[in-house]
């Protein structure tokens, strides 16, 4: 149960704690346990590229079969020379006001996101406006489990994202978008994971459809 992702540090921000959701977010609070198990974890923010994209949230999660029906995927991965940083852009759904949403599942996870099984929950703020932009997001999360013996063994879990903030662009001003991002943690809720560190990385993309 190991992962690999290539990662760029040139600036980071850590955030100790873990961030609770807004319970604002109504589709999400009705569709996936709100009640994980108590955590205690780091959250590391890692903006190479200067990304304007912050993130707003990250909490375990159990999603339910509704959630699961309403996700769409985080874009495509390319392969080859690319690696990681080099993926399709998913859409983001047009916002007019501010305070609305979209949900992803990551692309070429460590663990699929599977219904009633633990979950990473990401949240991330999008801005749309009169220009389309494109960003990719990549999530490291560190974990153990209560069945991990002693010492506990660690386990990683990765997930990708790539994002347009929208072709259909707003005539004037902008708008806020909460991009909420799953990343499967590859076992059931009933075996609950004990989150250690969890490293985000944002970078901008060079055109809106298309990364890096």
């Amino acid at each position: 149960m190991s992962g690999k992702m290539e990662r760029r540090t040139v600036y980071a921000i850590t955030i100790v704690s873990l961030l609770a959701i807004s319970a604002s977010w109504a589709f999400a609070a009705t569709f996936v346990n709100q009640s994980p198990p108590p955590q205690s974890s780091g959250i590391t923010v890692v903006t190479p590229g200067n990304a304007l994209e912050t993130v707003q949230s990250t909490t375990l999660v159990t999603p339910s079969s509704e959630l699961m029906g309403a996700l769409s995927v985080a874009g495509t991965q390319n392969t080859g020379s690319g690696g990681s940083d080099a993926g399709t852009n998913a859409m983001i759904n047009q916002c007019a006001t501010s305070a609305c949403a979209d949900y992803f599942s990551a692309v070429d996870p460590t663990y699929a996101v599977v219904a009633e099984d633990a979950a990473l929950q990401l949240v991330l703020n999008a801005t749309q406006g009169q220009h389309a932009t494109g960003f990719y997001v990549q999530v490291e999360t560190v974990f153990t489990l209560p069945t991990s013996g002693s010492p506990a063994t660690v386990y990683y879990a990765f997930g990708t994202g790539y994002f347009d903030t929208s072709t259909t662009l707003l005539s004037s001003g902008t708008s806020a978008i909460s991009v909420f991002l799953y990343i499967g943690l590859g076992t059931p809720s009933t075996i609950p994971p004990s989150v250690s560190n969890v490293i985000v990385t944002i970078n901008d993309c060079t055109t809106a459809t298309t990364c890096p």
